[in-house]
């Protein structure tokens, strides 16, 4: 009998939306998974899932002299190659040496990254095929970029046949564009009283960014 494969994915912990899509994902995928991320580990796990809790990288750290150094004042993107690398932050150094220890002690087949594009060249680095997952609009900073040239595939949950932004486009080959990821799929619609005229109400999915008022919107 053939083992299942050993799957990673790396949660960010900005929002709600990254843990709901890879909670949606996550029955489709006959693996064993491992997850990485500082957000709390869920109530209940899927069956085969593993959570492993990672130090945060955004927090203030007093250093041996009594000193708070906060992360943003540490050259955290190194001169703009990166997104967030603060220097001397432990946090920052645990939370990568856990999964550095984790993919080199474990036979990992991929790592999907949603998302870090720290993480993605940690991975490649490591000898592990990354596979990313993007957002809508051109992300063509130069730490996208490189997160882009070292990822295997790329998903964009979005309908195949939308045209690419600029920075997607010049690897539009690792591009796999697989539609709308809901924590409703599959679920049956609201029967008689179900609203059928078409109306959409956006929702805010837990994330920093307000949701703003205008003509036939709403807020959150």
């Amino acid at each position: 009998m053939t083992a299942a494969p050993l799957v990673g994915w790396y949660l960010h912990d900005h929002g709600a939306g990254h843990l709901t899509r890879f909670l949606a994902v996550r029955p489709h995928l006959d693996a064993d998974v491992v997850v990485f991320s500082s957000l709390a580990r869920p109530g209940t796990l899927p069956a085969r899932t593993e959570w492993v809790q990672l130090a945060p990288d955004n927090e203030p750290e007093v250093s041996v002299s009594g000193e708070v150094r906060h992360p943003s004042d540490a050259d955290p993107t190194a001169g703009g190659l990166l997104h967030w690398a603060p220097l001397g932050h432990r946090g920052h150094a645990s939370r990568l040496g856990v999964i550095a220890a984790a993919l080199g002690s474990r036979a990992f087949a991929t790592v999907v990254v949603d998302v870090s594009a720290e993480v993605t060249l940690l991975v490649r680095l490591m000898g592990v095929a990354p596979v990313i997952v993007t957002q809508p609009g051109d992300r063509s900073d130069r730490p996208h970029a490189l997160a882009f040239d070292a990822a295997e595939r790329i998903i964009a949950p979005w309908p195949d046949g939308r045209p690419l932004a600029p920075s997607l486009a010049a690897v539009a080959r690792k591009v796999a564009a697989v539609g709308g990821i809901s924590r409703f799929d599959g679920r049956a619609s609201g029967g008689a009283g179900a609203r059928t005229d078409g109306g959409v109400l956006p929702l805010g999915g837990g994330g920093a960014a307000p949701v703003t008022a205008g003509p036939g919107s709403y807020t959150h």
